[in-house]
């Protein structure tokens, strides 16, 4: 697309060819929508379901898996 800008994974902190910050987009690493309600308000769950994005954050962190289709690659075995 032509208005695609580098834009860090709030979660993951892959860069991603996207839109724009809290445009929707999902990371192609760890598969999280980037919404800009949850980049205001970390805590509280929005577009991802009953995940907020710090609670994301922190699994990621922690090696989990958030979206199956997107396999954490420091997942544990």
């Amino acid at each position: 697309m032509e208005n695609e800008k580098t834009v860090t994974c709030p979660v993951c902190g892959t860069p991603n060819q996207l839109d724009g910050e809290g445009t929707n987009d999902t990371c192609l690493v760890c598969g999280w929508e980037d919404d800009w309600y949850q980049r205001e308000h970390p805590d509280e769950p929005w577009a991802n379901g009953e995940r907020t994005l710090n609670s994301a954050r922190k699994a990621w962190k922690n090696g989990e898996t958030l979206y199956e289709q997107f396999p954490n690659p420091k997942g544990k075995s």
